[in-house]
């Protein structure tokens, strides 16, 4: 597991799962198996020590020397970071945190944003506003059936 250059002690859920490329039922796994302890937070959400998720990490995913002696090359030699890549259910949540900013978004801001737009951007806004809404609308579908699958079938 690369060591990032701002380290937090301690990781979300979500985070965890990201960083071990494993998913929630695994997780929950280790957990049970007390293999992870989780400390609470504001919220529901439940916290890890990073010390305890890179543990996890080197028993999921242990190195042979090669590894190791290409890692500490690749390290030393720079590059561009790269953009971490999320799976899509961690793009969903990241989406969904970032449209939960809409709360703060009163009628009057949004007459105020109309008023500066551009008579041109009329229809490009409208659909993007449109596919906006059919997203949502989904996934408000899916949680009122209860469906964990996709397509809506059991």
């Amino acid at each position: 597991m690369s060591k990032p250059a701002n380290r937090f002690s301690f990781l979300d859920d979500s985070e965890v799962i990201r960083r071990l490329g494993i998913d929630r039922a695994t997780l929950e796994q280790l957990i049970q198996q007390k293999r992870l302890r989780t400390y609470g937070g504001v919220g529901k959400g439940a916290f890890f020590k990073l010390a305890d998720v890179e543990a996890v990490y080197t028993e999921l995913h242990p190195t042979t020397e090669i590894e190791e002696d290409e890692a500490v090359s690749a390290e030393s030699q720079p590059s561009k970071p790269a953009r971490p890549q999320h799976d899509p259910a961690m793009r969903v949540h990241l989406r969904l945190q970032a449209d939960l900013k809409w709360f703060d978004i009163h009628d009057s801001d949004i007459d105020a944003w109309f008023r500066e737009l551009r008579s041109d951007a009329y229809q490009r806004q409208q659909g993007n506003i449109q596919q906006v809404i059919r997203k949502l609308q989904r996934m408000v579908d899916l949680i009122e059936g209860g469906s964990a699958t996709p397509d809506g079938g059991s």
